[in-house]
């Protein structure tokens, strides 16, 4: 997570829903910021906004298991690092960075 607030200074996360049930949670979660700190790459100044969820296992009142999924191609498309290829007509079409 430290690398996470230096790379976006603004990281803000919110809990959108939370299951639970004995020993497993299920949470969805939005984060926001803008990547304006060193990470992997260099600073690209733009904004993410992405939704993702995270399993978490219990045992013995532990995290013994974090498992987390997201859309890692739509975050680098936000970032201008990636671009997603579209279908028109039924034909790919490779857009351009943004």
């Amino acid at each position: 997570m430290g690398q996470v607030h230096t790379t976006y200074p603004d990281f803000h996360i919110v809990v959108d829903e939370a299951y639970y049930q004995e020993n497993l949670a299920i949470v969805v979660w939005t984060v926001t910021g803008t990547n304006t700190g060193e990470g992997a790459f260099p600073p690209t100044g733009k904004s993410v906004d992405v939704q993702g969820t995270t399993m978490l296992r219990f045992a013995d009142g532990k995290i013994v298991e974090e498992v987390v999924f997201y859309d890692t191609t739509t975050t680098a498309e936000q970032l201008g690092l990636a671009t997603v290829p579209t279908l028109r007509g039924g034909r790919i079409i490779r857009q351009s960075p943004i």
